[in-house]
């Protein structure tokens, strides 16, 4: 029997082998997207990380640690009166010597009464010079009188001499003793001293018109202004010895070692730290001397911990210290050294004896490839940081070189363009999808 399949049994056909394609592929790429759907479920999510560019900055080496503001001989000079500032002569900064003129003060008041009490001296002193005349006068005078009541009194025993006459030269006598006994010098005598001292008085308000400085040295302060009216017991200046103020530390022998003369020095009070006072290093003892200073043993050694004086002492972001030249602290027999530290003039604001916070800069490199501290690791003996690709952390081997503060020297294998992880490295490995999160975001 023969089959035959004319033109419409062939569309047939062919629509039935269509449809079993379409169904088949249809089926094909169902069965292949569960497997995905099923590693997405399985799939591990990415870790969160901060990130910094790698730059180029001037990097420094610092060696921090505490001091000692020296005392510095100073003397504050303080207004005896209430008076108008008329004119300085010497500002801050200015060096003076022992009794040279530092501020003139208004001195018309001061004149007018020194004017008043020389006149009143004069006018006394011409009573006392003119009651010494008279009295000496009258004295002449009494002693006459005295001759002639003896003769009379020679005359009236004798019979020749009248009552009368005898009477009126004892009255005489008498009334010039009166008039010597009323001229009383020392009452005079003491109006004069008096006088001389009320002038006296007023030459010392004259002078103190005149403010010198008490000691040599420099002008550390100037508190008033010209034109200003300064209240009794209110400061003029200070005046200090004229040298540098002085910061005292003591360091480790090891420590001093990496210290030389002339270099730089940032101080700071730690309640202050953004006021920051430069200076350097200017005076580096012999650890003998430093021991009979400090009152060590013959030996110069005491127990304290080295790590006193370093900017670092233990691993910063998993780099190992051998790696960055960052001591490790620990605990042994040191010799200290005393090291002093030339400062700026505003130093001495922070107070005699006031504890400071000194950083030595023992090294600096300027524009050189640096990475954040916390960026560096230590794996199987290397350095290593972590680079942002693309959502991925990738592993890379880096050659470090100075250490600063917060920053690291990058020698060899990153460059400026590109970005390392600085936060948990601990949680990543090479190949790690990472997502990036902000410093402000991480905090909140």
């Amino acid at each position: 029997m023969k089959f035959q399949l004319n033109r419409g049994n062939w569309n047939m056909v062919l629509l039935a082998i269509i449809a079993v394609a379409a169904l088949s592929s249809l089926g094909y790429k169902i069965m292949a997207q569960q497997p995905s759907e099923n590693n997405k479920k399985h799939e591990v999510p990415a870790q969160v990380v901060q990130v910094a560019p790698v730059k180029t900055e001037d990097l420094y080496a610092v060696l921090c640690t505490t001091g000692v503001l020296e005392t510095r001989k100073s003397m504050e000079v303080l207004a005896e009166s209430t008076l108008m500032v008329k004119e300085i002569r010497k500002k801050a900064g200015s060096q003076v010597a022992v009794g040279e003129v530092v501020l003139l003060l208004d001195n018309s008041e001061a004149l007018a009464q020194l004017g008043k009490a020389e006149n009143n001296l004069a006018v006394l002193e011409n009573n006392y010079l003119q009651a010494v005349k008279d009295k000496v006068f009258l004295m002449e005078k009494r002693d006459n009188a005295r001759k002639e009541l003896q003769q009379l009194e020679a005359l009236y025993q004798s019979g020749e001499g009248s009552f009368y006459e005898l009477e009126n030269a004892r009255a005489e006598v008498e009334l010039i003793e009166k008039q010597i006994v009323a001229i009383n010098l020392n009452v005079l005598d003491n109006e004069v001293k008096k006088a001389r001292s009320a002038v006296e008085a007023a030459r010392e308000q004259l002078s103190a018109t005149v403010v010198t400085s008490p000691m040599e040295g420099i002008i550390l302060h100037m508190g008033v202004k010209e034109g200003q009216t300064v209240k009794e017991g209110r400061p003029f200046f200070k005046v200090g010895e004229n040298k540098p103020p002085q910061v005292l530390v003591a360091l480790s022998e090891e420590d001093a070692r990496q210290v030389q003369n002339g270099q730089e020095v940032k101080v700071y009070r730690a309640e202050e730290p953004e006021k920051v006072v430069k200076g350097q290093v200017s005076f580096i003892a012999a650890p003998e001397e430093s021991a009979a200073a400090s009152g060590q043993n013959a030996d110069g050694k005491e127990q304290k911990d080295v790590s006193q004086g370093t900017g670092a002492t233990t691993n910063v972001g998993g780099l190992d210290a051998r790696a960055v030249n960052i001591k490790q602290s620990v605990i042994e027999p040191v010799r200290t050294v005393q090291v002093k530290i030339e400062t700026e003039e505003e130093a001495a604001e922070f107070g005699s004896e006031a504890q400071v916070q000194v950083e030595i800069i023992l090294e600096n490199k300027a524009q050189v490839l640096t990475v954040p501290l916390t960026a560096v690791t230590e794996m199987d003996g290397r350095s290593v940081v972590f680079v942002y690709d693309d959502g991925v952390a990738k592993l890379r081997e880096v050659e470090c070189g100075l250490v600063g503060t917060d920053s690291v020297e990058i020698i060899a294998g990153l460059n400026q363009e590109e970005q390392v992880i600085i936060s948990s490295l601990a949680a990543i490995e090479d190949g790690t999808k990472v997502d990036i999160i902000s410093e402000l975001e991480a905090q909140g």
